[in-house]
C-alpha cells in the first residue's frame, strides 16, 4: 500500500486508519521504530520490554536512599555558605 502523508511543523505524521489497522495497531496507539534507509525512512512496528521490574519494596528502599542523599546535600549546602571545609 503507498500512501501521500504529510508532516505537521513538528514533524509529525498520522499514518491512514487502514495502514495502521494492517500492522496490527488499529485504535490502538503503538510504537514505532524509524529506520533511516538509503532509500527513505523506513516505519516498522516496534515494542518496549521492561528491563527490570521492581517490588514495592525495593522502590521504598529507593525514595528511602533519595532522602537520605537530599538531607546530605541540604547539609553540604549550609556547609558550603558558612565556608566550612
Amino acid at each position: 500500500m503507498t500512501k501521500m502523508i504529510s508532516m505537521n511543523e513538528r514533524g509529525m505524521v498520522t499514518l491512514p486508519k487502514r495502514m495502521r489497522q494492517r500492522i496490527g495497531y488499529g485504535e490502538t496507539r503503538g510504537i514505532l521504530v524509524a529506520e533511516e534507509r538509503p532509500e527513505g525512512i523506513l516505519l516498522r512496528p516496534g515494542t518496549v520490554v521492561a528491563v527490570e521490574s521492581y517490588s514495592p519494596e525495593r522502590i521504598a528502599e529507593f525514595e528511602s536512599a533519595d532522602a537520605e542523599l537530599a538531607e546530605f546535600a541540604v547539609g553540604l549546602r549550609k556547609a558550603a555558605k558558612k565556608g566550612e571545609p
